[in-house]
């Protein structure tokens, strides 16, 4: 599994993916079984890393996401469930 349990947050399990290449189209397969809540923050053009909002974020399947972005862009995503 990619995710990982949080001790310190009962009940939640986190996984982060890194969008190492600057990217139009993230496509993250995150293996979570459920709609997570996703938090994104991309480089901006003076390379530093800030909250990000992009055109899209698409739930494709309960373990896949689409993020889209208007120009290319790298950095992270965060997935965050509730533990079952």
């Amino acid at each position: 599994m990619p995710w990982v349990y949080n001790p310190l947050q009962s009940g939640i399990k986190i996984w982060v993916y890194e969008q190492v290449s600057a990217a139009s189209q993230w496509d993250i397969n995150h293996g979570m079984g459920s709609e997570p809540l996703v938090e994104i923050q991309a480089y901006d053009d003076f390379d530093v890393l800030q909250k990000a909002y992009p055109q899209s974020v698409i739930h494709v399947d309960t373990n896949n996401v689409q993020i889209n972005w208007s120009s290319p862009r790298a950095g992270f995503a965060t997935f965050v469930v509730p533990s079952t």
